[in-house]
């Protein structure tokens, strides 16, 4: 009982050693986080910033999901790229790489 005691005043020493040296990072005149809290316009332009990714992000959703259906119809039919594909049709169905297949066994 006494061990786990003493282990608990161990670990109690050492969050408090942290939580010390995180609070004079914090409180630094020159820190990231004493600026964005005394520097209003600092904090809306951080704010602006994240509204317009918020926006792009928005956005791209469609072209992210024209391009998945493009790489399916591709991967489905070749040909609709140009020339090797005219030359060499496909049956429209997606198959695995041979060099990825596992190798079959002889029949007996």
């Amino acid at each position: 009982m006494w061990d786990v005691l003493d282990k608990t005043l161990g670990n109690l020493e050492l969050l408090t050693t942290d939580l010390a040296r995180f609070s004079r990072t914090v409180n630094t005149p020159d820190g990231s986080l004493t600026r964005l809290a005394r520097d209003p316009s600092l904090y809306r332009n951080l704010n602006g910033s994240a509204s317009s990714l918020s926006v792009l992000l928005k956005n791209l959703e469609p072209v992210i999901r024209d391009l998945r259906i493009f790489s399916d119809k591709v991967a489905r039919h070749p040909e609709l790229l140009g020339v090797r594909g005219v030359l060499k049709g496909s049956a429209g169905v997606k198959e695995v790489p041979r060099s990825a297949q596992s190798p079959t066994r002889p029949k007996r």
